[in-house]
């Protein structure tokens, strides 16, 4: 039911040596809220959208209890989700303290079923800023 078709356009970056260079970056094509996640899975199995939006909200609950515990949280095929903690540097272990850290981030790695699916993505390009300037 959906075609895999990421955008990207080309964007420019300052190279180590400074040259400018191009690169691509990805153009994100909007957001899927997770009211319509439950719409399209209630569409496609046999619960209704109320039961799965409430189970959607549990898992948002509960994965957030879990990453303040410091739990990594596995969800099946799509990866896992882990706290990691950034901050100040010190010359000693001992000077590192609860006050050395500047803030959590939290971290997504995808299950291997996911990054295999990599080979599946189909691109198009856009034209950059620079490009739309020109036209």
């Amino acid at each position: 039911p959906f075609t895999t078709m990421l955008k990207f356009k080309p964007t420019a970056r300052k190279a180590p040596n400074k040259d400018i260079v191009y690169s691509p970056q990805t153009v994100l094509d909007g957001y899927v809220s997770v009211d319509q996640l439950a719409e399209e899975i209630s569409d496609s199995c046999t619960v209704n959208e109320a039961d799965v939006l409430a189970v959607l909200r549990a898992l948002q609950k509960h994965m957030y209890a879990h990453l303040r515990l410091g739990h990594s949280v596995r969800l099946g095929d799509v990866g896992s989700f882990r706290p990691s903690v950034y901050g100040k540097s010190a010359a000693t272990p001992a000077e590192v303290t609860a006050d050395s850290i500047n803030g959590v981030r939290i971290r997504f790695r995808p299950s291997s079923w996911l990054t295999g699916k990599k080979s599946e993505y189909r691109f198009k390009r856009i034209a950059s800023a620079k490009e739309q300037a020109e036209e």
